[in-house]
């Protein structure tokens, strides 16, 4: 994998632009990040590893739901690239264990109960 720093460092500087200009974006998107820290999903950079060529920066953005004005949600950019590859080009694909949605609605008539749920921050807590 090439170098990312530089890419990182460089998105990271537009979002601080974006911060300098909305103070309401400022103080909801440093909530976010605070609460990455506190969940133990990110840590600090030690100043010897900031540039290191084992490490992948990924770069990340924030994205406002419109029904949601007030929240923004922290994206990971796995697709940005750094001398024409990213992080999403060198993941393995594997096959589609996806089931087809229809047989899915089909079933879910069939029992007297059914249970659905949603992982809050699944790709958050992968290591």
């Amino acid at each position: 994998m090439p170098p990312s720093y530089a890419a990182g460092l460089k998105r990271l500087y537009n979002i601080e632009r974006c911060m300098q200009k909305e103070s309401e974006f400022k103080i909801a998107y440093s909530e976010q990040i605070q609460r990455l820290f506190k969940k133990n999903y990110a840590e600090d950079i030690k100043e010897e590893n900031e540039m290191s060529d084992r490490a992948w920066y990924l770069p990340r953005f924030a994205v406002q739901n419109p029904n949601k004005p007030e929240k923004y949600r922290i994206v990971f950019n796995a697709a940005a690239t750094t001398e024409d590859t990213s992080l999403n080009d060198q993941l393995y694909e594997g096959p589609d264990l996806l089931r087809p949605l229809n047989g899915i609605l089909f079933r879910f008539r069939e029992k007297r109960i059914s249970v659905f749920a949603d992982i809050e921050e699944m790709y958050l807590r992968v290591k």
